[in-house]
């Protein structure tokens, strides 16, 4: 990626609630965001190994 090239931010949505990560992705998306997901902890820890994100949301009360 070039210098001062705007790029998307990488967000990783953790939640055991397909719904909630259906609407929050959506909205996330709609704003230009790149939005991986993972419904439990081990997947989100797999992911967070292979891919650096700028934020994580995450549903402490899975």
């Amino acid at each position: 990626m070039e210098e001062g090239t705007p790029r998307m931010a990488k967000v990783l949505i953790v939640d055991d609630n397909m719904k909630n990560i259906q609407v929050l992705g959506s909205v996330l998306r709609d704003a230009g965001y790149s939005v991986s997901f993972s419904t439990n902890g081990e997947d989100a820890l797999r992911k967070m190994e292979g891919s650096e994100f700028d934020i994580i949301l995450l549903d402490i009360m899975m």
